[in-house]
This record gives structure tokens, C-alpha cells and sequence, in this order.
């Protein structure tokens, strides 16, 4: 989130992971996503809340949520003022025990229906 900050205080809009500098983490328990691609941006007027800036999937069985069945997203939405970004995290219900605290990590008043599918 910092990175997607500086970004887009400096652009005016949000980059793909490549364009901020983010690497994914290496993992065999989790998939990450994105749903703008590595080198691709979008103004921030465009946002509205619904497009997926980060997700991770487990990819196996985790306590209550089955192989490939849980989901945590962060949406993006835009700020208030020019250069800023609203972030919700939200995840699905038997993720909730693996990460309680998850959603504490949204800009405030921000919420989001969080994904019941991987992003493509």
C-alpha cells in the first residue's frame, strides 16, 4: 500500500506491481493477483471501489478453508483529494479466523464484497 501511495501521489494514478516496485512474495501456501496488469496504470478518477489491486488465494487447505477456497482482496477506490487512494480489505468467511484482524488495514468508512473467484 505504501508503494501504490507514493505512486500515485506522484502519477495521479495507480501502477501494476511491476510500475511500483512490488515483488510477490515467494509461497506455497498462496496465489497473488492483481487486476491491473505489471505494467499498466489507471487514473485515479477511474476507480470506483470494485477493481481488485491485490489478492491472495490459498492454494492449500488452511484450517477451515479448503484448497483453493478463501480469498483476501484489497480494493482501490479514490481518495478525496487529488494523489490519494481508499484502500478495503475484505475476505472471505472461513479466512476470518486465519487473519481476524485483516480488514483493520482499510481506509476508514471504506468496505468492499470481496471476490468469489480468482482474478484472471
Amino acid at each position: 500500500m505504501k508503494l501504490q501511495d507514493a505512486y500515485a501521489a506522484e502519477r495521479n494514478a495507480v501502477g501494476g506491481w511491476k510500475l511500483i516496485g512490488y515483488t510477490v512474495p515467494a509461497s506455497n501456501n498462496f496465489s497473488y493477483k492483481g487486476a491491473i496488469g505489471a505494467s499498466e496504470t489507471t487514473v485515479l478518477d477511474d476507480l470506483d471501489g470494485t477493481q481488485i489491486g491485490w489478492q491472495a488465494q490459498n492454494v492449500v487447505a488452511l484450517n477451515e478453508c479448503t484448497a483453493n477456497a478463501c480469498f483476501w482482496d484489497i480494493a482501490l477506490n479514490k481518495g478525496d483529494n487529488g494523489g490519494q487512494i481508499k484502500y478495503a480489505a475484505c475476505l472471505t468467511d472461513d479466512a476470518t479466523p486465519l487473519t481476524a484482524n485483516y480488514t483493520a488495514i482499510s481506509t476508514p468508512g471504506e468496505s468492499c464484497t470481496v471476490s468469489t473467484s480468482a482474478i484472471d
